[in-house]
């Protein structure tokens, strides 16, 4: 059974003016006024950079991953499920688009991106180093 309480102060005779102090604040906002903007993770092994951004309810369908001039785009669009009617909905929807700078030792020509359990993990490989080598020096 599905339960959908009343502002907290409800069955408090309290007058109108302190109740319009804090039945908006306890009120979650409709869904259309929220931007929605997937949340990052960003960590850094030996061999790459990973961001993870959380994007339930998404697939691999619904983003798109674009580098261009050493900048990385995340975009995409949550949307409704069609012919679903909600009592209460509190996830956000809408397009969204974030964008990152990346480090001068990333590899941009083998980015990965994978999404699994609603997070998408785009890897970004540093580049090989150059290495140290010894000449060796020949007689001439």
């Amino acid at each position: 059974m599905l339960a959908i309480r009343t502002p907290m102060f409800a069955d408090f005779a309290f007058d109108e003016p302190f109740r319009a102090l804090f039945d908006p604040a306890l009120r979650a906002a409709p869904p259309t006024s929220r931007p929605f903007t997937p949340a990052v993770d960003v960590r850094e092994t030996d061999e790459a950079y990973l961001l993870e951004f959380d994007i339930p309810g998404m697939s691999e369908k619904d983003v798109e991953v674009v580098v261009e001039s050493n900048q990385l785009t995340l975009r995409g669009e949550r949307k409704t499920v069609d012919g679903v009617s909600y009592s209460r909905s509190e996830r956000t929807l809408g397009k969204f688009e974030r964008s990152f700078q990346l480090a001068d030792d990333v590899d941009t020509s083998h980015i990965d991106a994978s999404a699994k359990n609603g997070v998408l993990t785009v890897k970004l490989p540093k580049a090989e180093k150059a290495k140290a080598r010894t000449i060796a020096v020949k007689a001439a």
